[in-house]
């Protein structure tokens, strides 16, 4: 029975973050109809909830993580990069590059514009993070 518990556990986490992302995104379309700043927490929220998913996705490394064998990687930058990205809501990304671009700077931006790719970018973060403090003799990854 102990062997099942983690994973049934982390089962129950990952369908109580899916409920939670369903209720802030509801959230933030009432905050856009009312153009009410709320909307900007919800999405800090959203992305926040969806960081949380992509550390549950690496259960097994977060399980070493909590026993204490972390051994930090020289690529941690990596996933702080990629949160730092995903957690800047995407108007702001508007605001601050406009809309005259053109070529990759366009094509990033624009990306950036979309909710769903900060939903990608913060559970990418997520594993990441939790891959660059497990040790990698400790490795469960094929």
């Amino acid at each position: 029975m102990k062997r099942y518990l983690w994973p049934i556990i982390i089962g129950v986490c990952l369908y109580v973050i899916f409920i939670m992302v369903g209720k802030t995104h509801w959230e933030i379309q009432e905050a856009a109809q009312r153009f009410s700043s709320t909307g900007v927490t919800s999405i800090i929220k959203l992305n926040l909830l969806a960081f949380l998913f992509g550390l549950l996705i690496e259960w097994q490394g977060l399980k070493k993580i909590f026993q204490k064998e972390i051994k930090v990687s020289k690529f941690i930058l990596i996933p702080i990069i990629i949160f730092l990205l995903g957690i800047i809501p995407n108007h702001y990304w508007m605001y601050w590059f406009g809309v005259g671009m053109s070529g990759i700077k366009m094509g990033t931006v624009n990306a950036l514009l979309v909710d769903e790719s900060h939903i990608l970018l913060m559970v990418l973060a997520g594993v990441l993070f939790v891959r660059s403090l497990v040790k990698k003799e400790d490795s469960y990854i094929p």
